[in-house]
């Protein structure tokens, strides 16, 4: 897999606690109508090698309504 996709991801993974979910507010804005999930605004992020700094989520897993 190549693109500023898998980058973005291999660049936010090291953000996330062990255990824990870190995602962008491109897939934040995706799926907040649909998931019942919490979130902590971790604002823009720079990463290496990334033009656009992105906004980082990170979810709060205790707080995911699991069905």
């Amino acid at each position: 897999m190549f693109g500023d996709s898998v980058n973005i991801a291999g660049r936010i993974q090291p953000i996330a606690e062990p255990g824990g979910i870190c995602i962008t507010a491109d897939v934040y804005n995706i799926i907040k109508k649909t998931l019942d999930i919490k979130v902590v605004n971790l604002g823009v992020q720079d990463l290496k090698n990334i033009k656009i700094s992105p906004e980082i989520y990170k979810i709060i897993i205790d707080a995911v309504q699991r069905t």
